[in-house]
C-alpha cells in the first residue's frame, strides 16, 4: 500500500471510531426514552439534567442531532472510500497491473 492509502485507511478508522461512539450514545438515549425518567418530587432539581436523567424532549433533540451527524459521517465515509479506490487504482497502474 502507498502512503496515500495508509492515510486514507487511518482516516476511515477514525471515522469508524466516531460512528461507533455515536451509535452507543444513540442506543443509550433510546434505552433512556424507553425506560422513561421518574418525575422529580418537590424540592428536587427540575432542570433538563436533573438527578433523574434528562427530559424526553432533550433526549429526542439529542437523538435527532446524533442521527444527523451519522448522515454527515456516512457521506464522509463514501468520499474516503472513493479516494481509497482511486489510490489503489493509481498504485496498480504504477505497478503495471492495469493499463490506463
Amino acid at each position: 500500500m502507498t502512503e496515500r492509502e495508509f492515510t486514507i485507511h487511518e482516516k476511515m478508522r477514525q471515522l469508524k471510531k466516531e460512528v461507533s461512539a455515536i451509535k452507543r450514545h444513540i442506543r443509550h438515549i433510546e434505552a433512556e426514552r424507553t425506560r422513561g425518567s421518574p418525575q422529580p418530587t418537590t424540592n428536587q432539581p427540575t432542570s433538563q439534567h436533573s438527578a433523574y436523567g434528562t427530559s424526553p424532549e432533550w433526549l429526542e433533540r439529542e437523538r435527532t442531532r446524533l442521527r444527523a451527524r451519522l448522515d454527515e459521517l456516512r457521506l464522509q465515509w463514501k468520499q474516503l472510500d472513493q479516494e481509497r479506490i482511486d489510490a489503489a487504482m493509481e498504485r496498480m497502474r504504477r505497478l503495471g497491473h492495469i493499463s490506463e
